[in-house]
């Protein structure tokens, strides 16, 4: 099981550029933040702190070699790779970075989109956390990271893939999910 600095140790051993860096930074920022959030209303729910934290951080580990959508699939590859031991828990990482892309990814949309032929939907509380929340974490016109809200997450999505379009539908499932959570 890797904690937090050996998975910012991972990242600077393969080189991954400053800005992906910024941005993981504060995906992992925002992730602390929203597992608060969630215990206050919460109490019961059990949530793997540390799992968070290095799925926040090594979520976008596949851009150290692509900058496509595949980085979420390169990027399980990568930790499946360094998983020399399968322990599970790892492997639990490597399913927050493949899962994390928008509100996740259908397996008829991977194969629109050139993914391998399976379902890319996040569906523990942990893997929920890291994917909605990098879709908080967006930058300004300089390229500094900043926060925005899941209506704006929506709207984004609705204007790059169309309102009805499955991209938009499960960025709205998923903020459904956190309003549920949250109030």
């Amino acid at each position: 099981m890797i904690d937090e600095q050996k998975a910012r140790q991972i990242l600077g051993d393969l080189q991954a550029p400053e800005e992906v860096i910024d941005h993981v930074e504060m995906v992992n920022k925002v992730c602390l933040g929203m597992m608060e959030l969630i215990r206050q209303k919460n109490p019961a729910l059990k949530i793997d702190k540390r799992l968070v934290s290095v799925g926040a951080l090594l979520h976008d580990i596949g851009r150290t070699q692509t900058q496509g959508i595949d980085h979420a699939v390169v990027g399980a590859r990568i930790l499946r790779e360094l998983n020399k031991d399968n322990d599970s828990w790892m492997e639990k990482v490597a399913l927050i970075c493949e899962r994390h892309i928008g509100g996740g990814i259908t397996k008829a949309e991977a194969v629109r989109l050139g993914l391998p032929a399976r379902d890319y939907v996040p569906k523990t509380t942990e893997e929920k956390i890291v994917s909605y929340c990098d879709n908080l974490v967006d930058e300004d016109e300089t390229g500094t990271p900043l926060v925005r809200d899941s209506d704006w997450v929506l709207a984004k999505y609705e204007r790059k893939h169309g309102k009805n379009s499955e991209p938009a539908r499960m960025v709205r499932e998923l903020n459904k999910f956190f309003k549920k959570l949250l109030s």
